[in-house]
């Protein structure tokens, strides 16, 4: 999908997950963790192709078009390769990827792992009564428990480690 469709997705996206979050504020116990939770999912998944995005074109690296794919957890966990979630990546452009320096390579992959880790910890400040406050504190950082080494292993961590001048 061309580059102003994907980022209208990945914007409206995230702009959706912190309007949720703003009218969870609002509503009842149960609805606002509801919300909570879909604010969660909206900060996990659409600002993560976005950050490469942002940081890479400071960074001197351009993109050719967004697509919609699969995920790398599939080679860690092949239960995972049979479930169809789609995935939004962003495609590099090679040419001028081949023209940055390596730490700006890294910073460029890391930057989406990243925002997906620690983004979605803007759902913490929205209170929450017990036991939904629980929930929604073990799912935020089960996100970056679970992320970690994944990324390390099969994700941006992976690729960031693996980048070459």
């Amino acid at each position: 999908m061309k580059l102003c469709v994907g980022h209208a997705v990945t914007l409206t996206g995230t702009l959706l997950g912190l309007v949720l979050l703003y009218f969870a504020t609002y509503v009842m116990p149960l609805v606002r963790m509801i919300f909570t939770l879909m604010a969660f999912f909206a900060l996990w998944y659409f600002p993560h192709t976005m950050f490469h995005f942002i940081v890479g074109k400071l960074l001197g690296v351009n993109f050719s078009y967004y697509f919609v794919g699969r995920s790398g957890l599939r080679r860690l966990i092949k239960s995972v390769g049979k479930i169809p979630i789609p995935l939004l990546g962003i495609k590099i452009d090679r040419n001028s990827f081949d023209k940055v320096v390596k730490w700006k390579k890294r910073i460029m992959f890391l930057s989406g792992v990243f925002a997906s880790m620690f983004l979605p910890i803007l759902c913490l400040v929205v209170p929450q009564p017990y036991p939904y406050n629980m929930v929604i504190l073990v799912i935020v950082f089960g996100n970056i428990v679970f992320t970690l080494p994944t990324s390390y292993l099969v994700g941006d961590i992976w690729k960031a480690r693996g980048v070459k001048d």
